[in-house]
């Protein structure tokens, strides 16, 4: 049977333990579930998958929860398809690790789908993780064909965060899932210095920004302080106001346009 720990699915996941925390960026989903197909049946078509599910950004008494759905190809058996678990590491004893028995029914690939909701400190606030695999079944062997994560979400006093990538991107709830892959990324087509009469400045300040552009092509989102560096908050009133008037050529996901982050190097300069 297979068994797995807080600490492989971690390092499954996020590519780090815990004692490198330092070396994840900023996009990276610190929450997430992860399923494993044992790669043989037995002699009545019988396999088990092992789901796992953390968090290490809620409190250790936080309550999620886990659903699996077998939505093609096979049946479950026996084992928990909805559980209420304690994502976080420090809940002992760790109680969101569990298998499901699984046994082919019908013809064709089996779809398995994980979602993972934990709730926030407020209404407006949750984290949210969908995950599926796919398998085949060739004999007693069984084959992945498809294993990752379809929505990596965080959701923030309102404002939904895409997670999976060097940054957070702002999104609305419905427009969440995650790219495969992209065709394009933005591409900024109007943009120029931003005139600030309130700073002071006696010449020209470079400001580094990370963005989110919509798929109009707007700024929709501004990280709340540049990359690196200090700047006064007038420099960053001006940038965070002239940002607005930007225009960019959205990322391109499978032919449709698809929110993404730009990073930009803008230049804030003295008024005439």
């Amino acid at each position: 049977m297979l068994r797995c720990t807080a600490a492989v699915l971690i390092s499954v996941l996020f590519g780090w333990i815990p004692g490198n925390a330092k070396t994840l960026p900023e996009g990276a989903a610190r929450f997430g579930m992860s399923l494993w197909a044992n790669p043989r049946a037995d002699s009545a078509g019988i396999w088990s998958v092992a789901i796992e599910a953390v968090s290490l950004e809620c409190k250790a008494n936080a309550v999620g929860l886990a659903q699996i759905e077998v939505e093609t190809g096979a049946r479950v058996v026996f084992g928990d398809t909805e559980r209420r678990i304690h994502p976080s590491p420090g809940w002992k004893p760790r109680d969101s690790e569990w298998q499901v028995a699984l046994q082919k029914s019908g013809t064709g690939p089996v779809l398995i789908r994980g979602t993972l909701r934990i709730p926030g400190p407020n209404a407006d606030s949750y984290t949210y993780v969908e995950q599926v695999l796919r398998l085949e079944l060739h004999g007693v062997e069984v084959i992945t064909l498809e294993n990752r994560s379809l929505v990596e979400l965080a959701v923030r006093n309102g404002q939904a965060f895409r997670y999976g990538g060097e940054y957070p991107v702002a999104v609305d709830p419905g427009d969440s899932q995650s790219p495969a892959s992209f065709d394009s990324r933005p591409e900024l087509v109007g943009g120029e210095s931003i005139e600030c009469k309130a700073c002071g400045l006696s010449e020209a300040v470079v400001v580094e920004v990370v963005v989110t552009v919509g798929k109009s092509g707007t700024v929709t989102w501004i990280r709340p302080t540049p990359i690196s560096g200090v700047v006064s908050s007038q420099v960053w009133n001006a940038v965070q106001n002239g940002l607005h008037h930007y225009r960019f050529r959205p990322a391109y996901s499978q032919g449709r346009p698809v929110a993404d982050v730009s990073v930009l190097q803008v230049r804030v300069v003295p008024a005439n």
